[in-house]
């Protein structure tokens, strides 16, 4: 009888966690296309919040690190960040400067609730706006031509597809001399590649320009997980 019941709660057990439409699925360690997928926009059950820890854990040092020695932000300026996650790089570019706008586009509907929580007076007195939008969507129905002084984006250009879709409409809403700066990790070329699509830094850099800009590939900053590469964009 015993042995019986440890068997059907073992089996129970075993289901939550095969089962993709359970909360408790652990495909992020079953399935490298479902991992990669978790990573793009992490969701809100156990792998999702597997990610979340993993992504912050990998981000944090990288995001403020190109604040302070990449974006420049200046008192008055519009930035957007694509991906901001936990928000590692919005404190830092919110107490720059300050900016007049900040954006933080963020596909993952599990972070857009922790940048709520964490930015609720921001958000509330209108310093900080936060959309769940694709870029370009966001950036075709709210953004002028010519009005965003900054765009960032730490491990977000790998799922940009196309690439060239998102870096035209970056073109167009930043001003004359603005610019964006992806980071980017080779850490990332072990995600699956119909999920991180954009893994070949020079092919990026090829894109940006084909698009306008004056890009380059700054050299690799910071050590172990940090590690990143800066592609930066300026816009003519």
């Amino acid at each position: 009888m015993i042995a019986g019941v440890v068997a059907a709660v073992a089996l129970a057990i075993a289901a939550t966690i095969v089962v993709p439409q359970s909360p408790f699925y652990l495909g992020f360690f079953f399935s490298a296309k479902y991992r990669s997928e978790t990573l793009r926009a992490p969701g809100k059950g156990l792998s999702g919040t597997i990610a979340r820890r993993l992504m912050t854990d990998v981000n944090k040092e990288t995001s403020s690190h190109i604040v302070h020695n990449f974006l420049d932000v200046k008192q008055g300026q519009t930035v957007i960040e694509l991906g901001p996650g936990s928000g590692h790089a919005l404190r830092p570019i919110l107490d720059s400067g300050p900016p007049s706008r900040t954006i933080g586009i963020e596909i993952s509907p599990a972070f857009r609730d922790e940048l709520d929580s964490i930015f609720r007076n921001e958000i509330e007195s209108g310093v900080l706006e936060i959309s769940g939008q694709d870029a370009v969507l966001f950036m075709k129905e709210h953004i002028q031509d010519a009005s965003v002084d900054r765009i960032m984006a730490s491990n977000v250009i790998y799922f940009l597809n196309p690439l060239s879709k998102y870096l035209d409409e970056f073109y167009r809403v930043l001003k004359p001399g603005g610019y964006a700066v992806f980071g980017v990790k080779d850490l990332a070329k072990k995600g699956d590649p119909s999920v991180f699509v954009n893994l070949d830094w020079d092919n990026c850099i090829t894109k940006m320009e084909d698009a306008g800009f004056t890009a380059k590939k700054e050299p690799l900053h910071l050590d172990g997980d940090a590690t990143y590469f800066p592609l930066v964009a300026v816009r003519n």
